[in-house]
C-alpha cells in the first residue's frame, strides 16, 4: 500500500488525486489527437466512468482467475498477464464507447488513437510519481539526524529561492512583453 496507509486512506487519496489526474491524462491525450469537444470537465467525467467500469471488470476478472484474496492477485505473474490480456482490450472498448457518446462525439478511429496516446502519458506520470516516492524515502532517511535535517531545510530554502527567481523572471518578462516594454 502507498505510504503504509490503510485501504480507506488509499481510496481517499485516489478519489482526491487520482480522478483529476486521469481526467487530465485523458484531456492531454485528446488534445494531442485533436478531439475538439473533449475539455477537462468532460475528460474527468468520462475517465471516472471509464475507471469505475474498468474496476468492476478487473475485479470480476481477477476474482475468477485467482480467487477472492485480492492481495494474492499481484503476486503471480500468470494472473497478472491473464488479467492484463482481458482488462486492456476491455479498457479500449469501454473508452472508445464512452468517447463516442454525444457528450464528446469522438470518432472511433480517433478514440482508439486517444487510448493509445494515453499509454505513454501514464508511463510519464508513473515515472514522476515513482521519482517523488524516491525523494520522499531520501528525505525520511536524511531527516533522522539533527545536523542533516538542518542541512536539508537550508537546501530546501536555497532550491525554493532559485525556483522563485525563475518564476519571477519568466512572469516578469512575459508581463513586459504583454505591455510592450521588452521587444
Amino acid at each position: 500500500m502507498l505510504f503504509d496507509l490503510p485501504v480507506w486512506a488509499n481510496i481517499a487519496i485516489y478519489l482526491v488525486v487520482g480522478i483529476p489526474l486521469v481526467g487530465l491524462l485523458l484531456f492531454m491525450a485528446g488534445a494531442l489527437c485533436g478531439a475538439e469537444k473533449l475539455d477537462f470537465l468532460r475528460s474527468t467525467l468520462i475517465a471516472t466512468v471509464h475507471y469505475a467500469i474498468l474496476a468492476l471488470i478487473a475485479w470480476v476478472t481477477f476474482n475468477s482467475i485467482s480467487g477472492s484474496d485480492w492481495e494474492l492477485w499481484w503476486k503471480d505473474t500468470r494472473t497478472l498477464l491473464l488479467g492484463a490480456a482481458i482488462c486492456l482490450p476491455a479498457s479500449l472498448v469501454v473508452q472508445v464507447i464512452l468517447l463516442r457518446t454525444p457528450l464528446t462525439s469522438v470518432s472511433v478511429p480517433r478514440g482508439i488513437l486517444v487510448w493509445f496516446v494515453e499509454i505513454p502519458l501514464y508511463a510519464l506520470f508513473a515515472a514522476v510519481i515513482a521519482g517523488g516516492m524516491f525523494v520522499w524515502l531520501g528525505i525520511k532517511q536524511v531527516a533522522r539526524d539533527e545536523w542533516t535535517r538542518d542541512l536539508l531545510i537550508q537546501g530546501g530554502w536555497i532550491f525554493g529561492g532559485f525556483l522563485a527567481a525563475i518564476v519571477v523572471l519568466v512572469f516578469g518578462v512575459s508581463l513586459l512583453r504583454r505591455f510592450g516594454r521588452a521587444r
